[in-house]
């Protein structure tokens, strides 16, 4: 074990794992793009406090630094704390995330999740790969594209991998849906994934996922990303515009039982044409590593909180990208970066305050960190929604009235000057608002 840089973990960096692959063995929230070996640093979280940590060999300080952080981690195993063994996995279809919202006593779960960035590298993420213990479980590619025509076009996948066989599957996830002004709709040609799915890494260093005999191919490198289908019907290329983003949450069952479970994004803009129209947005690829497949985790079936990833464009061609969670259980932390791979927020010290109409729906909610920075999340269905909110229909097209709108709303930093031109993200908020105060912002 390495609780901090040394040689051992320098070489690991050395072979390609970034920051967030060397930071696995300490428990910290770490931040810092990869250089080389003698000049590496990171700025990591650990009860609220700042640790900057070298790559370079260990000083006086640093080694008295180890051999607290060996404490640290001695007196978890002591208190019962052990890492998740591997469950036999059975992977079904998807089925609708189910919140259960029973009121469940304290269980002595950390109260923070460590996250981080990282520079995506296809060689750390072939199936076979392990972070902290937990297998790939659960890929999600998807695309997020805002069409010539006006309308909004989602089309979001999913691939399960159980770690036992090998295998490969594809379903849908999250739908295919169009936004129009009209209303919210299926795509009236697009297809869902479904049958096998083989991960292939080429020789000059992409990695596919290859839908069936060659339908669709989702390709993407260090640098670049394409999703292609055999028919022409979808072809998109673009390139990485931010680091991407890992958070680890482990946590304490009512059985005793420990689990966790480690969920990575990463954010490519991407340009070209899907099914005739003119497109450019996002292509996002989310991967989940754990003991079982993302819906039979028991985190996520309890879960009562917030949780948003998300990426905003703007008009003088930069990037936002970010990952807040904040809710019992332990799910508590936010970092958010940059297409200049600069770090906006990294932290465990926030407050949610969430806005809603007199029917409940949402209309605001704003972060505060303990930077001084407020994130606002504006729903698509506000009046103060700065993006266009779809077009003429396409043809075809049929409202569908209980399809949730795909886009859901735009994150963007309260007093932001650059004007939104494209976005996307996911705002989860089950049971009661789970997001008390940090100690810090109260």
């Amino acid at each position: 074990m390495n609780p901090f840089f040394d040689n051992n973990v320098g070489e690991e960096i050395k072979r390609g794992l970034d920051m967030t692959n060397a930071h696995r063995e300490t428990g910290l929230t770490c931040a810092g793009a990869p250089k080389p070996l003698d000049s590496l640093q990171a700025h990591c979280n650990h009860e609220g406090r700042r640790i900057k940590i070298m790559a370079r060999p260990l000083s006086w300080l640093q080694l008295g630094w180890r051999v607290f952080a060996t404490v640290v981690v001695a007196s978890l195993l002591a208190h019962g704390y052990v890492a998740p063994a591997l469950a036999q996995v059975k992977l079904g279809a998807p089925e609708k995330e189910v919140y259960k919202y029973e009121p469940i006593p304290r269980q002595g779960q950390f109260h923070y999740s460590p996250m981080a960035t990282f520079k995506p590298d296809p060689a750390d993420q072939k199936s076979d790969g392990q972070y902290f213990g937990l297998h790939m479980t659960d890929v999600w590619p998807a695309l997020h594209l805002q069409g010539e025509d006006g309308n909004l076009y989602h089309y979001a996948m999913w691939v399960s991998h159980d770690p036992q066989t090998g295998k490969l599957s594809a379903g849908q996830w999250g739908g295919i849906g169009v936004v129009t002004t009209a209303g919210v709709g299926p795509h009236p040609e697009a297809r869902t994934w479904q049958g096998p799915v083989t991960q292939n890494m080429t020789a000059d260093g992409r990695l596919q996922y290859i839908l069936g005999d060659g339908e669709q191919t989702v390709s993407y490198d260090k640098d670049s990303a394409t999703w292609t289908s055999r028919d022409g019907q979808i072809n998109v290329t673009g390139k990485l515009v931010a680091p991407g983003i890992g958070f680890l949450i482990p946590w304490r069952e009512p059985s005793g039982k420990t689990d966790s479970m480690y969920y990575t994004g990463q954010f490519y803009h991407v340009a070209g044409t899907f099914y005739g129209v003119k497109v450019s947005g996002g292509m996002t690829m989310d991967l989940q590593y754990g003991t079982k497949p993302y819906l039979d985790m028991w985190w996520v079936k309890n879960r009562q909180g917030n949780w948003t990833l998300f990426y905003t464009a703007f008009d003088d061609g930069s990037y936002d990208f970010g990952m807040f969670a904040c809710g019992k259980y332990g799910a508590r932390g936010a970092v958010a970066t940059n297409s200049k791979s600069e770090e906006l927020v990294n932290t465990t010290q926030m407050k949610l305050e969430l806005a809603k109409d007199a029917k409940g729906q949402l209309t605001s909610a704003v972060y505060s960190f303990d930077n001084g920075q407020k994130w606002e999340f504006i729903p698509s269905t506000s009046s103060r929604f700065p993006l266009p909110n779809g077009g003429k229909p396409p043809p075809g097209f049929t409202v569908k009235k209980d399809m949730k709108d795909v886009r859901q709303g735009v994150w963007i930093r309260v007093g932001e000057k650059r004007k939104p031109v494209n976005a996307w993200g996911f705002f989860i908020n089950t049971g009661e608002n789970g997001c008390e105060p940090s100690p810090g912002m109260r």
